[in-house]
């Protein structure tokens, strides 16, 4: 008797699982291609840079920065097919030196693809 309840919680859990993986939507990593480009890859530290993204699918990109560390600090959103975001980075978003611009599209609730586009932060303007 008690292996009869045992296996109906397995079932139970199985159809769970099953339900909130997510599988019904109609993207995936194959049919959804975007673009992602910058207006500087050098940039001083106060100074905006805009990120450009172009997607194929009605979907929104969500707009992170990641640190050296690997720390990504959420920027903004980006709701549009062809689409834009001005960001100007704050001194505890950033490292000296590379990060990363990273667009992620979330294509059902629990599967993203993301792309990582390097971006240069420096200290001042040269010269001065």
């Amino acid at each position: 008797m008690k292996n009869i309840g045992f296996v109906g919680l397995v079932i139970f859990l199985g159809m769970l699982l099953s339900c909130s993986k997510g599988e019904d939507s109609p993207y995936n990593s194959k049919n959804v291609e975007y673009a992602v480009g910058l207006s500087e890859d050098t940039i001083v530290l106060g100074q905006s840079v805009t990120v450009l993204a172009e997607i194929n699918q009605p979907l929104s990109m969500s707009v992170y920065v990641e640190k050296k560390d690997k720390i990504q600090t959420y920027i903004g959103k980006i709701e549009s097919p062809k689409g834009s975001l001005e960001w100007t980075p704050k001194r505890e978003e950033v490292d000296w030196g590379e990060n990363y611009i990273v667009v992620r599209v979330y294509y059902s609730s629990s599967h993203s693809i993301s792309k990582y586009t390097p971006i240069y932060i420096k200290e001042s303007v040269d010269g001065d």
